[in-house]
């Protein structure tokens, strides 16, 4: 329940900048702030099953995108890019990992 939350205020703010109701300055903000609640619901969600690898990807996922939208300094969009990129490895690899077990109780 607790993972609801964030989940449901994200996509709220994303819906209501649709609808031109804005809650932070502007559109572009709100949609970030949107996503970042959303991020943040997955990294709760997989904490409470304790997934850790699942909550690092995620949460340096939310990180890059904060970094990249907040500053203008090449040095450290680019240091986001790479955090993102290392969140998304995270994430792909443990979906992979459970794809092959599942994959593999499937076969016997």
């Amino acid at each position: 329940m607790l993972a609801l939350v964030p989940l449901v205020v994200g996509a709220l703010l994303i819906l209501t900048t649709l609808t031109g109701l804005l809650v932070w300055s502007g559109p572009r903000e709100q949609v970030i702030m949107g996503a970042c609640y959303i991020l943040l619901s997955f990294a709760l969600s997989n904490a409470l099953q304790k997934q850790w690898t699942l909550v690092a990807g995620w949460l340096l996922m939310g990180v890059a995108i904060w970094l990249g939208t907040h500053w203008t300094h090449l040095g450290l969009r680019i240091f986001a890019a790479a955090l993102a990129g290392v969140g998304v490895m995270l994430i792909s690899k443990k979906f992979f990992q459970q794809r092959r077990q599942y994959l593999d109780q499937k076969a016997r």
